[in-house]
């Protein structure tokens, strides 16, 4: 029964995405980032004040709402050798509610976290080995009138295991 429910959803909204892909242009952001100190989710990637270089590009597939991210990124500094690690992203947005109040934009999708240089095996972002995530990110521009946007991003990572590639 998920499955279905699943497919239908899928469906309908590449239905509503290939509609609006007809009127709309492919669209990209290119993006070179230099940190001081790389916090990601409550952990310093790169410890003892090393700073990171981060670039991005995210790729809008004609203004459907589907996209892809490539993240890179690296520490700047020397002994992290092994820890740079692409980021590859699909995921659909959009926003619900238009113009009210509860306005709500929503993305949902899917992370691969391939680390390069560390064996093909289950781990963590943490402490190596390549990382899968689903994520749901929820975002009300509108209930706050003086700019403040309260947000709430679900996320379930695991490792990306495979009975193949086992080292």
């Amino acid at each position: 029964m998920k499955k279905v429910v699943l497919l239908t959803a899928v469906i309908l909204l590449s239905t509503a995405g290939l509609a609006q892909a007809q009127e709309a242009e492919l669209h990209g952001v290119v993006d070179m980032t230099y940190l001081s100190s790389y916090i990601w989710r409550g952990f310093d990637m790169y410890p003892e004040g090393h700073s990171a270089l981060q670039s991005s590009i995210d790729i809008d597939w004609y203004g459907t709402g589907f996209g892809t991210t490539l993240f890179w990124s690296r520490a700047v500094g020397s002994g992290f050798e092994n820890t740079e690690w692409l980021n590859t992203t699909l995921y659909y947005g959009n926003r619900i509610l238009e113009g009210e109040t509860y306005a709500t934009n929503y993305r949902v999708g899917w992370t691969y976290y391939n680390f390069p240089d560390q064996p093909r095996r289950g781990g963590s972002v943490i402490n190596g080995g390549d990382m899968q995530e689903f994520f749901a990110a929820l975002a009300w521009p509108e209930i706050c009138p003086m700019g403040v946007v309260p947000s709430y991003i679900i996320v379930c990572m695991w490792p990306a295991q495979s009975k193949y590639l086992r080292t």
